[in-house]
């Protein structure tokens, strides 16, 4: 049966645009078609098109979402043949790695009418400023943000109890070490790093569940910000790499060098960031038999000082403020993005486009039929 599977393959964090454009597919991959061309060219059109065709043809797919408009489409994936197509435009500009063996170049733009487009070149120009402006003003507040988030972590962090941290680290790492000598897992697995979730126009939107199977077993870990919740999971992905495992790391759409989730399939299990402070865990977990709840607020030292709980409380406030301003600047961004792509809608041949997408699809399932 086939699957599907729901991705960000970049994001807006703290850092600007932050990209796992490189973990999409493997270097060697069968094949990686890259889509060029502007805004408005129908870049997301196409794969979901291509994306439905291939699904009702019983393949299984990895749809990779776009964190400036969680409704289009950054690429889509055979992941078990190996093979993409992806936007290669900016601000997640891909070139090919081994032009012609591994990527294939498809210029969207050869469909559009040049001289229709010229006549709107001052207002593209602007339009592009302007987009390009609103993002700054996202970015800002999101690093904003990390600042306020180092100061909530800071008076949660003297409360911690490295030993029963160690311990909750210890046990599960044991789970992941019981997979190591398995005969299946003798072979050299690369890392997968992507995006669950991401700071979107919509808001925070999460792809979580859809990434983790029924029959994985599921440990969310909680805990306020600086009290240990990356630990525990940077330390069972480690033990994973140790062991060889397949492993899939989905980093947090905020702050990336944390994790949202660890994902061991030969291990049947996955560890989550369920704390909330980004990702609503209401959105994030249906009601499932085999998850286990690991909260570290429960087993820190001691409690802040009492004087300092107004402090605690202005900094979650004030974070949270940040980022819904973030995303009120990213909505602003997609709407003016918006505009843009009418200009290059009103220029486009979409009956040429149409007959390079299916061109595009006999040339993925020509691919897919070689052994």
């Amino acid at each position: 049966m086939a699957e599907v599977k729901n991705v960000f393959p970049g994001g807006n964090t703290c850092h600007g645009f932050y990209s796992f454009y490189d973990y999409i597919v493997p270097p060697d991959a069968r094949l990686k078609i890259v889509l060029k061309g502007g805004p408005g060219v129908g870049k997301s059109t196409l794969m979901k098109q291509l994306g439905q065709e291939l699904l009702a043809a019983g393949h299984s797919l990895e749809f990779h979402w776009c964190s400036s408009d969680s409704d289009s489409l950054d690429a889509l994936v055979l992941p078990e043949q190996e093979v993409a197509i992806l936007d290669g435009t900016a601000p997640h500009i891909v070139e090919p790695r081994y032009p012609g063996v591994v990527d294939e170049i498809v210029n969207l733009g050869e469909f559009w009418n040049a001289g229709r487009l010229r006549e709107y070149k001052t207002e593209i120009m602007a339009t592009t400023a302007l987009n390009s402006q609103y993002f700054a003003l996202a970015y800002s507040r999101l690093r904003e943000a990390r600042v306020i988030y180092d100061e909530w972590a800071s008076y949660y962090e003297p409360t911690v109890n490295h030993s029963h941290v160690n311990q909750v680290i210890s046990e599960l790492i044991e789970k992941v070490g019981q997979q190591a000598d398995h005969p299946d897992n003798k072979n050299q697995h690369r890392p997968r790093h992507l995006f669950a979730s991401a700071i979107t126009p919509q808001g925070v939107v999460t792809h979580l569940p859809s990434l983790i199977p029924p029959n994985i077993s599921v440990y969310q870990v909680v805990g306020n910000p600086g009290i240990g919740v990356d630990r525990v999971l940077a330390a069972v992905g480690q033990t994973a790499e140790y062991c060889n495992l397949h492993i899939q790391y989905y980093h947090n759409p905020f702050l990336p060098a944390h994790l949202e989730a660890v994902i061991i399939p030969p291990a049947l299990m996955a560890v989550v960031d369920a704390s909330g402070w980004v990702v609503d865990p209401g959105q994030t977990w249906l009601k499932r038999p085999n998850t286990t709840t690991i909260d570290l607020n429960t087993l820190t030292i001691s409690s802040p000082d009492h004087r300092l709980m107004g402090n605690i409380e202005d900094a979650r406030c004030r974070f949270a403020s940040c980022l819904q301003a973030a995303v009120d600047h990213i909505r602003m961004a997609k709407e003016i993005h918006d505009e843009l792509e009418s200009f290059y809608v009103s220029a486009m041949d979409f009956a040429r486009s149409e007959t390079c997408r299916q061109q595009i699809k006999q040339r993925i399932l020509q691919s897919i039929a070689v052994n």
